[in-house]
């Protein structure tokens, strides 16, 4: 089989829109699906989300969701701390707040405060996430917990300096919004397509 390679520009050539599928049909009720794959503390990690649904003529009504992450590779677990949900002009954004020194594996249930969810077929659901310290007083114990808190500092022996840079962020940002991708293109975010049967 004849195989063709290509090599892209960054970020010019990749126009490309990289997202995740969520099936909702009966056959797949009880299957946690992938929506977003990260990496945290040099560990490596899936979100994955069951959701509870009833699909009809191409809608689905969402009453639960059983967000589930599992750390593959990495010696610091994360955990889920919180997941917080919106709905802004038609669009579903949830973020997923992580904190490490969690278990190796924890799921969440997530049940809509209004309501439930109604989702179109190809609807698209923006899943972020989000870190929270795990020292309660990072500045005060970054010496002391035996731990180092490298997500939000960085360290050359005693000099500590606050991350990530600020400008660095904003520029990937722009780079994000211009090429309007998802999933794999950038690692805190990720979009996942509805297919509901």
């Amino acid at each position: 089989m004849a195989q063709k390679k290509e090599s892209l520009k960054f970020p010019d050539e990749i126009k490309d829109k990289y997202y995740a599928s969520v099936v909702l049909a009966e056959d797949r009720k009880d299957d946690f699906q992938l929506l977003i794959a990260s990496q945290l503390y040099g560990t490596f990690f899936g979100v994955y989300g069951k959701f509870i649904a009833q699909c009809n003529k191409g809608k689905a009504t969402v009453s639960e969701v059983v967000f589930r992450i599992i750390n593959y590779k990495g010696i610091i677990n994360l955990g889920i701390a919180d997941i917080d949900f919106k709905k802004i002009q038609g669009r579903f954004t949830f973020t997923i707040t992580l904190k490490g020194l969690g278990p190796i594996v924890q799921s969440v249930s997530f049940i809509p405060s209004t309501g439930p969810l109604i989702l179109d077929h190809d609807t698209e659901i923006i899943v972020r996430r989000e870190l929270k310290p795990f020292l309660d007083n990072p500045k005060e114990e970054i010496f002391t917990s035996g731990t180092f808190e490298e997500e939000f500092y960085f360290r050359d022996g005693l000099f500590p300096l606050h991350a990530p840079n600020a400008a660095l962020e904003k520029k990937l940002d722009e780079i994000e919004r211009k090429l309007k991708a998802g999933i794999g293109a950038r690692c805190p975010k990720g979009i996942v397509r509805i297919i509901c049967h």
